[in-house]
């Protein structure tokens, strides 16, 4: 109920942060805090201001390892607004569809956990993940996400040859956008035909699995 500043010590300040030897002592004696709240400003590169809307991967390895909600206060370079966002497991209790998009809150992945979460009570695997992972031209992949860690989620490869062959939690994998090479976006089957999904800019929906099927060329089947 009480925001309690504390003492950046990072060496760049604007772009990293870190607790001092004594609160972080204090903290993990007393874990009675409710969340670890953190700014965002925009950087610049070349003269221009650049965004960062989402939580980076250590971000995310740090809200894991506190087990407590994280906030993140952004910058939002195109408008001077501050935007504040929260993540943690708690967020998986949510609602799936028509939310909006924020790589590591609420994103293609985070549509998969919580329908696993939501109705088979089992929490999937967390992929601690920086913006832009999959790489683009000019821009090698920093990662590989779903191809190295589904396995870890007790997840296979399978290949339906129809829709019928499908069922309620399979996941497929998509390779979004021009020049990608890995499989960057992925969605799940949640019965009656339809997937759920979540594309950047988007809310996140569900559709008809029809259009989709024969553009999809890899399964993973979780077995409850």
């Amino acid at each position: 109920g009480e925001y309690v500043p504390l003492t950046n010590v990072a060496r760049d300040p604007l772009n990293e942060f870190g607790f001092s030897d004594a609160d972080t002592l204090f903290y993990s004696k007393n874990p009675g805090f409710e969340a670890v709240v953190h700014s965002h400003p925009a950087y610049e590169a070349e003269g221009v201001k650049i965004s960062r809307l989402s939580p980076s991967a250590t971000d995310m390895k740090q809200q894991l390892a506190t087990a407590k909600p994280w906030v993140i206060v952004a910058e939002n370079a195109s408008n001077g607004t501050w935007e504040m966002f929260d993540w943690g497991a708690h967020t998986l209790d949510l609602p799936i569809l028509e939310r909006p998009f924020r790589h590591g809150v609420e994103d293609c992945y985070t549509v998969i956990q919580k329908w696993w979460w939501q109705e088979r009570q089992i929490l999937l695997l967390p992929m601690p993940r920086d913006a832009g992972w999959w790489g683009s031209k000019g821009n090698p992949p920093k990662a590989n996400l779903y191809i190295d860690h589904f396995a870890e989620c007790g997840a296979k490869q399978f290949f339906p040859r129809t829709p019928r062959d499908l069922l309620p939690g399979d996941v497929f994998l998509y390779k979004l956008g021009q020049g990608v090479t890995q499989y960057n976006h992925g969605g799940i089957f949640t019965g009656n035909g339809r997937v759920a999904h979540h594309g950047p800019t988007k809310l996140s929906n569900d559709g008809p699995i029809g259009p989709w099927f024969d553009r999809i060329d890899f399964w993973l089947r979780r077995e409850p």
